[in-house]
């Protein structure tokens, strides 16, 4: 079984209506840690992988990979409280 496209609106279609008004992460602003692991190229695709992920990074060209995700809540809780 494959990925299939399936009609409907696309990406930039569904997120100009976002909301993030929550204020759930105000003023939470400050530095990101960079990764302690080192990342580097691989396959005909040039995925990005972790050196963590090496053996997995191997078959990137046969792997599917979602690159944006969208959701209503700024956390994760309500998924699993639904």
């Amino acid at each position: 079984m494959g990925l299939q496209a399936r009609p409907g609106p696309g990406h930039g279609q569904t997120v100009k209506d976002f909301d993030q008004s929550t204020g759930f992460f105000a003023g939470a602003g400050g530095p990101i840690m960079r990764s302690p692991f080192s990342f580097r190229q691989y396959g005909d695709s040039g995925t990005w992988c972790s050196e963590l992920f090496t053996r997995t990074a191997q078959h990137s060209d046969d792997m599917a990979f979602i690159h944006s995700c969208f959701a209503h809540e700024n956390n994760h809780s309500p998924p699993s409280s639904r």
